[in-house]
């Protein structure tokens, strides 16, 4: 089926409907418009993964995007999922110190990360049950644009 390999390492960005405007508000719509389009394509990952099996229960984040408001209140909406940003400094360098912790001293790494998980502060995110249906006509329309590039370009594909 076309839309079994969606993840295109070559593929490019696209926004419909840019005009010559280059004012503040049209570079913050296409600023918003970016925003979403990162998160439509998480929301397809997670769905791939759930099709494939796997289940979640939110979305823990930590880089960069960690520290943009904008884009954790619209990925908790387009996805319907609270958004957990760890109030760690250096969460990979935390995670790094624990794999090292139960590697030394032979203890489950899951019982590590559950105790310290507890003790640590966080931010959450929530989504905005008046988004639900907006964002379900997006991600139809994302879709609907992927499928389209994706059979347009299927003589680059190996399958």
């Amino acid at each position: 089926m076309a839309t079994d390999h969606l993840a295109l390492p070559w593929f490019k960005g696209m926004v419909c409907g840019v005009t010559l405007d280059s004012s503040f508000n049209d570079l913050l719509m296409l600023y918003l418009a970016t925003v979403q389009g990162l998160t439509l394509g998480v929301r397809l990952v997670i769905k791939k993964l759930e099709e494939h099996g796997m289940t979640y229960d939110n979305i823990i984040i930590c880089g960069g995007l960690a520290d943009n408001p904008l884009y954790l209140h619209v990925l908790a909406s387009v996805t319907q999922m609270e958004v957990v940003v760890p109030q760690e400094g250096n969460m990979m360098c935390s995670g790094a110190a624990l794999l090292a912790q139960a590697a030394t001293e032979g203890t489950s790494l899951t019982a590590l990360l559950q105790s310290s998980a507890s003790d640590l502060k966080r931010t959450v995110y929530q989504p905005s049950p008046d988004l639900v249906e907006f964002y379900d006509k997006k991600f139809k329309s994302f879709m609907r644009k992927c499928v389209l590039i994706r059979l347009n370009t299927a003589s680059l594909w190996n399958f």
